[in-house]
């Protein structure tokens, strides 16, 4: 009868322990990124990486919305559960190994500094982006089944994937513009040489567009596969679309006054001119502030040399000891180049920067004097024609015919450049199909709060220190009975 009240006593502990205590639930999918650039934290358009992104608020909110999990808990308690580990066994032994032979205190300076060179090295030379993501639960009353888990884990790197695409990872980070950005409700709403003019500008800014296309490598060569065209011919004919189309289009309103409200053309010609007048004082002013900087850093680093130097050369008075020479190891010598070579880098660099963003602004200035010159000459021809709206028939239907025709060249151009920036970023930014791909099975376990093993060895040492507390109790027991009766 006690070991059958110690046994319920000890099941009972046992689920209080359970019950304070809950099993933990680990599920693990191992993965491999396929994007380039993933071993050094960036996107394949160079944008910066991190694999915390995977398990981010953006990706687990839509995992969570799905409507399955909101009885196993809320979205707090699954974006605490969710977590990535880096997973490279080689990656681990080489770590193991130069971190035993680092540890050793008799190395010398020069040694440590050419082992962990050699670390360096091979660590660059196995960089492997696999990965394991996991999902660690806690469970009381509810088990999350492992279909279920695997599922978690499975939407989540797929939600990552298309977010990332969607952000446009896998394109080329450039400010492409498509025929959305015309409109041709204003051929029919705005003044004449105002639509014409705002379809100018966007067919300029397109073009501007294809200059930066054309600096990736394959631009110049490639060819969509819709309609077969390349970039240089979606340029030719924008251009001509432009010159031929639209520029002539706008002499013919200019000169013969075709115009729905003159007043109101006037208006927006000396509009454009003031705007672009103080672009043109921006622009001249951000171009003299880095002017300033450049001399300014110039003349304090010459000023800085000559201080070193005179400061060097100057030997004390009255003292006729000869200079001390220290005497340098090959691997200090080493390290002092590679500094010297680096800081001359590095000053080069922000010199190169700096005189490149010079040239950038002076040359907005000269494009906005282009600009300036155009919408002077504008004011001045359509001023004196009155407030009337002027413009045979004939001339008008040439105008919206004109128009529309350069509408849709511009616009059939701007789509073809969509596509081919697409099919450019897919050749050369994500020749995979997908940005990551699964690289083991799925792996499930639990981990009790206390193990079978521990709990088989404490009802074990109880059911002893019951008998012997027992058996104890008894002799006791029967030792005072005989003392009564004595």
């Amino acid at each position: 009868m006690s070991f059958f009240a110690v046994s319920v006593a000890f099941v009972l502990a046992v689920l209080a322990a359970a019950l304070f205590f809950p099993s933990e639930h680990i599920a693990s999918l191992q993965f491999r990124l396929l994007f380039e650039g993933a071993s050094d934290n960036r996107y394949p358009n160079k944008t910066p990486f991190s694999v915390s992104e995977i398990v981010g608020a953006p990706v687990v909110t839509e995992v969570v919305s799905s409507g399955e999990l909101a009885k196993y808990g809320t979205y707090e308690d699954f974006k605490d559960s969710l977590f990535i580990q880096r997973s490279n066994p080689r990656m681990d032994l080489l770590v193991q190994e130069y971190q035993s032979r680092l540890s050793d205190p008799r190395m010398s300076a020069v040694d440590r500094a050419r082992t962990e060179a050699e670390f360096i090295q091979k660590r660059e030379a196995i960089k492997d982006p696999v990965f394991s993501l996991t999902l660690r639960w806690q469970e009381r009353f509810k088990t999350l089944p492992d279909a279920l888990a695997e599922k978690v884990l499975s939407d989540t790197l797929s939600t990552w994937a298309v977010q990332a695409e969607r952000m446009g990872a896998t394109k080329y980070e450039l400010p492409i513009l498509s025929s959305s950005v015309l409109s041709k409700e204003s051929l029919e709403h705005e003044d004449y040489l105002v639509a014409a003019d705002l379809l100018r500008s966007k067919a300029v800014r397109i073009i501007d567009t294809i200059g930066e296309l054309e600096k990736i490598p394959g631009a110049l060569t490639l060819r969509t596969v819709t309609d077969g065209v390349s970039l240089p011919e979606i340029r030719a004919n924008i251009e001509d679309a432009l010159r031929f189309e639209l520029e002539p289009l706008l002499g013919i309103i200019r000169s013969e006054g075709v115009t729905k409200n003159a007043r109101l053309l006037t208006l927006y010609a000396s509009t454009q001119v003031f705007q672009r007048q103080l672009e043109k004082q921006a622009a001249e002013g951000r171009a003299r502030a880095v002017q300033n900087s450049l001399a300014d850093y110039m003349a304090l680093r010459g000023s800085r040399v000559a201080a070193d130097s005179k400061n060097g050369s100057a030997r004390p008075q009255g003292f006729e000891t000869p200079a001390l020479i220290p005497q340098f190891g090959e691997s200090f010598l080493d390290r002092l180049v590679e500094m010297s070579g680096t800081t001359q880098k590095s000053e080069m660099e922000y010199r190169q920067k700096l005189t490149d963003q010079v040239i950038k602004e002076n040359t907005q200035v000269t494009l906005l004097d282009k600009e300036l010159a155009y919408y002077q000459d504008l004011v001045k021809s359509v001023q004196g024609i009155g407030s009337r709206s002027t413009g045979t028939p004939e001339l008008i239907a040439l105008v919206k015919t004109r128009s529309q025709a350069a509408f849709a060249a511009i616009a059939k151009g701007a789509d073809q450049l969509v596509n081919l920036y697409k099919e450019l970023s897919t050749k050369n930014l994500n020749p995979v199909a997908r940005l990551y791909t699964i690289t083991g099975p799925f792996s499930s376990q639990t981990q009790l709060s206390i193990s079978f093993r521990a709990l088989l060895f404490a009802y074990l040492l109880l059911i002893g220190f019951a008998m012997v507390t027992v058996s104890a109790g008894c002799i006791i027991h029967d030792v005072m009975k005989r003392r009564a009766t004595a």
